[in-house]
């Protein structure tokens, strides 16, 4: 079972630069250690709010929140629509 919308997951996996498109993204994997950088916390930031149509509230923009897909994710869960 997903545990969140596959975009999310596709959004995720595109900026990890050590992952191919075929594989998955644990939900506990080290985003850093996959090569997410500043950069693509930026673009991961803004695809987010393109896709689910909010705004990354200020508070959620500290890196326990982006450390692996699943802190993430729950941060997110609150602040988006269904």
């Amino acid at each position: 079972m997903r545990q969140w919308p596959e975009r999310y997951e596709e959004i995720i996996r595109t900026h990890c630069r050590f992952v191919s498109n075929s594989q998955t993204v644990g939900p506990d994997q080290n985003l850093a250690l996959l090569g997410v950088d500043s950069m693509e916390l930026i673009n991961i930031i803004v695809d987010l709010e393109e896709t689910f149509g909010f705004q990354m509230p200020q508070e959620l923009l500290v890196p326990e929140i982006f450390a692996t897909p699943r802190t993430l994710w729950k941060a997110l869960e609150a602040h988006i629509g269904p």
